[in-house]
């Protein structure tokens, strides 16, 4: 792998594709980032991925990724493609319009779909932004849940904002507030995909919490041979029985 690239995955959760107001957002973004980055001598490959990219089914109630460690429907769409190119990318961003009050249907569908991984926390590691554009209001309210499964997920979140797009005004490239915006985030996204990630206090306790979880079912593993923890086994694949803290695995991977 090319040491002087990044790669950038953004999934925007709105129908009306590159000419919604999310989607000219996300560019903008993504045009902030590579400045910045071919700056300091990087490249950043980009890919916007909309719904018609994704092609998912809807999440149907059956448990399995939760009691399995997978998904019974990720083979039958495009839920595995999906997985890989975020679990590859450098920098993921989630954004989405404000749809009655909460993110999109759409949006709502992929994280749904993405439910096991709230558990197993994959995306250590992983830098992340979280973008949502409004009419009026609740903006703050997309943001918010995005961060909290985002965040639930493992992912460093470095940029989250919400931008008030006042009744179809298009976004204006000459917006100063928008660009300075635009700007700010793009620095911190990058410091993210250097290695200068901060976590919350929050993901730190739900890290402590899940490892503590999991070492019981381990135990549980051990006591009683016939049983098996699809989740236990993954966090075990993902090396995390070695830590007793989120602070732990990014301090190691920051060296």
């Amino acid at each position: 792998m090319d040491k002087n690239k990044k790669s950038v995955v953004v999934l925007v959760g709105s129908r009306a594709e590159r000419n919604s107001n999310t989607g000219k957002l996300c560019a903008a973004f993504l045009d902030a980032l590579k400045k910045n980055s071919l700056n300091k001598g990087f490249l950043i490959q980009s890919e916007i991925l909309y719904p018609a990219d994704w092609k998912i089914k809807p999440c149907r109630s059956c448990g399995t990724c939760f009691q399995k460690g997978y998904c019974p429907l990720d083979q039958k769409d495009g839920m595995a493609m999906l997985k890989n190119k975020i679990r590859e990318c450098d920098g993921i961003i989630f954004a989405s319009p404000v749809y009655a009050a909460a993110v999109s249907g759409d949006m709502k569908l992929l994280v749904d779909r993405l439910a096991g991984w709230l558990h197993t926390m994959p995306l250590i590691g992983k830098t992340a932004g979280i973008f949502s554009t409004a009419d009026s209001n609740n903006g703050d309210a997309v943001t918010s849940y995005l961060n909290k499964m985002v965040g639930f997920m493992g992912a460093c979140i470095v940029v989250s904002q919400n931008v008030f797009i006042h009744y179809g005004t298009p976004l204006l490239k000459d917006n100063d507030k928008l660009n300075s915006i635009l700007n700010e985030g793009a620095v911190n996204f990058w410091n993210g995909m250097s290695g200068k990630m901060e976590y919350s206090l929050e993901q730190e306790k739900y890290f402590r919490i899940q490892n503590l979880r999991f070492h019981k079912l381990l135990e549980l593993e051990q006591q009683y041979p016939g049983l098996c923890f699809g989740e236990k086994r993954i966090w075990e694949e993902q090396g995390y029985f070695k830590y007793n803290s989120l602070q732990e695995i990014i301090r190691e991977r920051n060296i």
